[in-house]
């Protein structure tokens, strides 16, 4: 298991929270043109983004997918994610 966030003197990785819907939904609309070749499903999983934070979470706690957000006071400038299958976590 992962610690809930890791801390920097700039920035802060930490859990996905239901507050950050807003944030999130701007962000991938201001990114869109760039994410959809990249990156299709993740934008099609964020129609619903307050359904999307909930199912990250839910995987968070049972160790399976750990989807965290990058913050800098407190703005979400990004995101990381680490996808653990067969006991071994790929980024």
């Amino acid at each position: 298991m992962l610690p809930e966030q890791f801390k920097t003197n700039r920035l802060k990785v930490r859990r996905w929270q239901s507050s950050d819907a807003t944030q999130l939904k701007i962000a991938t609309e201001f990114a869109q043109d760039a994410l959809k070749d990249w990156m299709p499903g993740f934008l099609s999983d964020l129609t619903d983004v307050h359904g999307f934070l909930s199912q990250v979470n839910t995987l968070f706690t049972r160790g399976e997918y750990y989807g965290c957000a990058i913050t800098i006071d407190d703005l979400v400038v990004g995101a990381i994610s680490l996808k653990v299958e067969s006991g071994q976590p790929e980024v």
